[in-house]
């Protein structure tokens, strides 16, 4: 299911045999839906085997970007007018013990860029995997993380308070000048983190794989994330 996307049934017809002819000759069963499937690139055209929660959702394209690879790609956002809860998405699944690393593609697009740089406005993009015995952060980062660190351009994007309706805010931030009248944007990332301990330590239970976006010091100016091939990586 989880290397080849398989679902459910597609997985468990071809286990042979189904009965261990040892004894106490346990057998190998399936109840349920026989549709299930890890779902990490969106090709399915929605979130099948994902929880979402606010603005979360699947999308073949966003202004300028497209998904870095086949025609789908999720977006978790702080609204956009599609809502006013921040967007996030999480699966359940059982993480291979072998597994070393979880890897995903984002881009950070966001109307906070680049005047509200350094700002009590600082949007989140958090990922998470949560086992029986707690949460951990896997990848984290923020507005004021990105405006010190890998940079941003402008986009042709417009959210709800950009474009060209917008009266620049002055003397904030990053400088004046109009720049929270346009979305910026990171560009497609590609982020690999290591998770080897933690498959080792829950060998057979099931995990949460939570992605989400946070809207911090504010409900006015909207971020978005857009996420595509999240992949759990084996030798």
């Amino acid at each position: 299911m989880v290397t080849k996307l398989d679902n459910t049934g597609e997985s468990f017809t071809p286990v042979t045999p189904k009965t261990d002819p040892t004894a106490p000759n346990a057998v190998f069963t399936q109840h349920g839906s026989d549709k299930l499937a890890y779902n990490g690139d969106f090709e399915k055209g929605d979130l099948t085997a994902w929880t979402p929660s606010g603005d979360g959702r699947v999308i073949t394209g966003l202004g300028e970007w497209s998904p870095p690879q086949g025609s789908f790609m999720g977006i978790i956002s702080t609204g956009l007018g599609f809502t006013t809860s921040s967007g996030s998405i999480e699966q359940n699944f059982c993480l291979p013990k072998e597994a070393t690393q979880i890897t995903f593609d984002w881009n950070f697009n966001s109307e906070e860029f680049e005047e509200w740089c350094n700002s009590q406005f600082d949007d989140k993009f958090i990922v998470e995997l949560v086992t029986d015995t707690g949460t951990q952060t896997l990848f984290q980062t923020s507005v004021n993380t990105i405006c010190n660190g890998i940079g941003m351009s402008p986009t042709s994007l417009y959210f709800d308070q950009s474009g060209p309706g917008c009266t620049p805010s002055e003397n904030v931030g990053f400088g004046t000048g109009g720049q929270d009248c346009k979305v910026w944007s990171t560009d497609w990332k590609n982020e690999a983190v290591d998770v080897t301990a933690i498959a080792t330590a829950n060998e057979g239970k099931g995990v949460t794989l939570r992605l989400s976006s946070t809207d911090v010091g504010d409900s006015i100016f909207d971020s978005a994330i857009l996420l595509d091939q999240i992949k759990i990586v084996k030798p």
